[in-house]
């Protein structure tokens, strides 16, 4: 037998918001389907908040923050836009954005914009593909050492040395602070 995926999961769960969508105004020409705005992307659920109001989106993150831990992603894509229908400021993402921020405080799960309208709840650091996973790529450190270096070579020892000190002291400390840290363990700690 066949386990469910996240996304299965996640389509049942949302199929009374799409049926509630279909009485919006714009339904007729923008229907909210499982269908077409529930999917996955590289290992991790994506939901497209697009042609939902306020009050079913709010439905949604909240059906959706109860099937998170259980996620094989890791995780949950929110697509809200950039708020071109929106009067005044991008009411989607106001919503998104207020729901996670709450969620990191309450259960230590993390967000991530990812730019493009999109946002990411990381509710299982381990299980997050690689891809979305807040490390920083090794093209960032190494452009800075080769600019120390050169920076170095080219001024005085004077100022070179100490200031090859003052990168490297900062260098371990960024190290540091990126580290892994074991699971249950957080930065109150």
């Amino acid at each position: 037998m066949r386990s469910e995926t996240d996304t299965e999961a996640v389509q049942a769960a949302l199929q009374p918001v799409a049926d509630s969508a279909k009485d919006l105004p714009w339904s007729e020409e923008r229907p909210w389907r499982v269908d077409s705005h529930v999917h996955e992307e590289n290992g991790v659920v994506v939901i497209d908040l697009h042609d939902l109001n306020a009050r079913l989106s709010k439905t949604v993150l909240a059906s959706v923050t109860e099937l998170a831990p259980e996620f094989h992603g890791g995780g949950v894509i929110f697509i809200t836009g950039r708020g071109r229908h929106s009067v005044g400021l991008p009411v989607l993402r106001r919503i998104v954005l207020g729901t996670l921020v709450r969620l990191e405080r309450e259960k230590g799960w993390r967000q991530r914009d990812l730019g493009a309208g999109r946002i990411l709840l990381v509710v299982d650091e381990e299980r997050i593909p690689s891809r979305y996973r807040g490390h920083m790529p090794l093209w960032i450190p190494a452009f800075f050492v080769v600019f120390a270096c050169a920076l170095v070579w080219a001024l005085p020892l004077k100022v070179g040395l100490p200031l090859l000190m003052l990168v490297s002291w900062f260098a371990v400390g960024v190290w540091r602070a990126g580290r892994h840290r074991p699971k249950g363990i957080t930065w109150e700690e």
